[in-house]
């Protein structure tokens, strides 16, 4: 297994994973075979509303891999609405319970705003005019501190954040609470240099999600760019006799010599077994990563102000 290195003592990520937003019913057979094919490092969440799926899933992967659970890396989110220290870790043993997996070996606030639930509200929770309503008094540190006593109760291994951007992670730092990851969306034309800079600097390992510029919910903006009839990306990909994903999973990974993770989704079994060989097998070139940054236009598929009306990064 290959895993991102870290300012710690010993690498506790594995390089690839699987995305596992969607469909409750049909991410249980999309885990199972990820697992059979290869995969270590599965990332759930409890607002993807399909984690009993994912748990049944990950246990008829882990009998057709013969594997024991210890061999498989488990993430999972903590929701806006669960902020309240009171609650983080209810929140915390709800996913480990759906997942039946024990213990998670990382969980992370999933974003850095405290929302309050509104009844009869939908996953945004949004007031009539489509505003975020925030918690107030509940501050990201009471949050992350809540975080950090599940590790010290063994239910989980490690803590993490996503979402969040420097100013976000220096509040930490200065509070002495230790982030282990960040995970942020990633791709060629979103490659977040500042914020992996920052955190390999800080010995905190990042997590692509969305590494193909794509999104399973309806959030995808209309001027987003066209992945995969990129050029660039395509003359890259036929140089390597591989896949414009492939050529997007191994940019993710290689970019930096400390290494990222990159957690890419499909419920496809031909794209779940090619983006894993693909991913980790091709091997680009200095040539490949200076057209590659040519395609840096800082563009965001997955912006929470669509979605809250709240503006979370610089």
């Amino acid at each position: 297994m290959s895993f991102a290195k870290t300012g710690y003592p010993k690498p506790f990520i594995p390089k690839f994973g699987f995305g596992t937003i969607g469909s409750p019913e049909d991410v249980v057979e999309a885990v199972a075979y990820a697992i059979e094919v290869g995969y270590r490092h599965i990332d759930c969440a409890y607002i993807y509303g399909n984690e009993k799926g994912v748990g049944k899933g990950i246990k008829i992967g882990l009998e057709r891999a013969n594997i024991e659970r210890s061999e498989l890396f488990i993430t999972s989110k903590l929701w806006n609405t669960f902020h309240n220290p009171n609650v983080v870790e209810k929140a915390c043993q709800k996913s480990i319970d759906d997942l039946g997996v024990g213990y998670l070996d990382l969980y992370l606030v999933h974003n850095s705003i405290a929302q309050v639930e509104l009844e009869g509200g939908d996953w945004r929770s949004v007031d009539k005019e489509g505003k975020a309503v925030l918690e107030e008094g509940v501050t990201i540190l009471q949050t992350y501190k809540a975080m950090v006593a599940l590790k010290e109760k063994g239910m989980i291994k490690h803590v993490g954040v996503s979402n969040f951007t420097v100013s976000h992670l220096l509040e930490l730092k200065q509070a002495g609470l230790e982030v282990e990851c960040n995970q942020i969306e990633l791709h060629p034309f979103l490659p977040q240099d500042r914020v992996i800079d920052w955190c390999r600097e800080n010995g905190i390992v990042c997590t692509a999600f969305s590494p193909l510029g794509t999104h399973s919910w309806d959030m995808r903006p209309k001027n987003a760019p066209n992945f995969f009839e990129n050029q660039v990306l395509k003359e890259i990909a036929e140089k390597h006799s591989c896949s414009v994903v492939g050529v997007a999973l191994a940019w993710a990974i290689q970019r930096r010599e400390d290494g990222l993770c990159v957690i890419p989704k499909s419920y496809n079994p031909k794209h779940i077994k090619s983006n894993y060989e693909e991913a980790l097998n091709v091997k680009l070139d200095k040539e490949d990563f200076e057209k590659i940054a040519t395609l840096n236009i800082g563009f965001r598929i997955v912006d929470p102000y669509n979605i809250w009306k709240i503006p979370i990064f610089d």
